[in-house]
């Protein structure tokens, strides 16, 4: 009896699967660290690019000329190290640097901006240096009415009620000889003159009115002292008017267009900050060559800057004319009169050296102009 034995074929191999994730893992995470470079690059604010390869392990370059010529083509800097080693760097483009101004011009225009924003005080500082020239325009309305008794013969007296208008236009030029020394030449080339009087005696008026050029001033100012923390600005004046105008009188009063005498005088000026308001006040003396009298005259102000471009200053002003009675047709009551205004004045800086200056004037005793006003136009050269 023969027994067969059936035939098993042996079992296949099973391969396993394990192997086969961790070749993809690997394969998947080795373009993960390629791939993740240009993406992080593409998406950064800044464009930088984020670099695999630490200080601590530099990577050293066979060819060093390759690599930096391709770290060039990426816009990344490959400075050479001792040993061939080679970092790469983040390249940065370099802002310009401004230009450094010195200390001088910085100086310079800082002086420049204080003067500017120092012009109302032009009459009372000196203001402009060595060689430069300020030309200043003005025109000016005044108006003024006041009684008067004219004696005649007999003993009695006329009372003429007197009105008078004014409008005068000049022209002022500032140059500076030296520092802290100006000459100042102010000429009223249009001047007209208006005055109607009115006589008591039957209602008589009469009108007389003139038109021509004023009396040329001219001013020599030196600031001898500038201003410290504890001591003002010291300004000396020298001043002198010739008789250019036309003399013209009526029932002993002064000459529609100026004084018709020549005079000289001089004066001193102080100027104090206590910031943000400078003070500033003056006293003079004018000797007329003639019958009209001399002159003594006070003046305190102030003034600040509103801000770079607009400044207000007010002024209180008095004179004291000595008219000595010359004849028995002058018109004068007394021998002295009293002139006591308020000045109020704003300046603004236009643009550039062009500023304006409206003025209005009034008058605070009987004797002085009711009202003046009128526009002042400085500009620096």
């Amino acid at each position: 009896m023969i027994h067969c034995t059936p035939r098993i074929s042996p079992p296949s191999p099973r391969l396993s699967i394990k192997p086969v994730i961790v070749l993809l893992m690997t394969f998947s995470f080795t373009l993960l660290l390629n791939w993740l470079p240009e993406v992080s690059s593409a998406f950064s604010p800044s464009g930088g690019l984020i670099s695999s390869v630490s200080d601590a392990d530099p990577v050293q370059s066979q060819d060093p000329s390759i690599t930096e010529a391709s770290g060039r083509a990426q816009g990344i800097s490959m400075p050479r190290t001792t040993g061939g080693t080679i970092f790469p760097q983040v390249a940065q483009s370099k802002a310009p640097q401004p230009s450094k101004e010195s200390e001088e011009d910085v100086r310079k225009k800082a002086e420049e901006a204080r003067r500017s924003r120092d012009t109302f005080l032009r009459q009372e500082r000196v203001l402009i240096r060595r060689g430069e020239f300020q030309l200043e325009f003005s025109t000016f309305y005044s108006m003024d009415t006041r009684d008067q008794l004219i004696p005649i013969s007999g003993g009695d007296s006329l009372l003429v009620k007197s009105k008078n208008r004014v409008v005068a236009t000049s022209l002022l030029g500032r140059y500076a000889l030296v520092n802290n020394l100006e000459l100042v030449l102010a000429i009223p080339f249009f001047v007209y003159r208006e005055q109607i009087n009115e006589f008591q005696v039957r209602g008589v008026e009469e009108t007389l009115d003139v038109t021509g050029v004023g009396n040329i001033s001219g001013r020599l100012r030196y600031q001898v002292w500038r201003e410290t923390a504890s001591t003002p600005d010291v300004i000396l004046e020298l001043s002198s008017e010739s008789p250019t105008s036309e003399d013209l009188r009526f029932a002993g009063d002064e000459q529609l267009l100026g004084t018709g005498e020549w005079d000289v005088g001089g004066g001193i000026t102080w100027v104090k900050t206590l910031d943000p308001v400078v003070f500033f006040g003056r006293v003079g003396y004018t000797h007329r060559f003639g019958d009209l009298g001399d002159v003594v005259s006070a003046s305190l102000g102030m003034g600040f800057s509103l801000n770079d471009r607009v400044s207000y200053s007010m002024l209180v002003g008095g004179a004291f004319v000595d008219r000595p009675d010359v004849d028995e047709t002058t018109s004068a009551n007394n021998s002295t009169l009293e002139l006591v205004s308020l000045q109020l004045a704003v300046t603004v800086l236009v643009s550039g050296r062009l500023f304006v200056e409206p003025v209005v004037n009034f008058g605070l005793s009987d004797d002085a102009v009711d009202v003046v006003v009128g526009v002042n136009i400085p500009f620096q050269f």
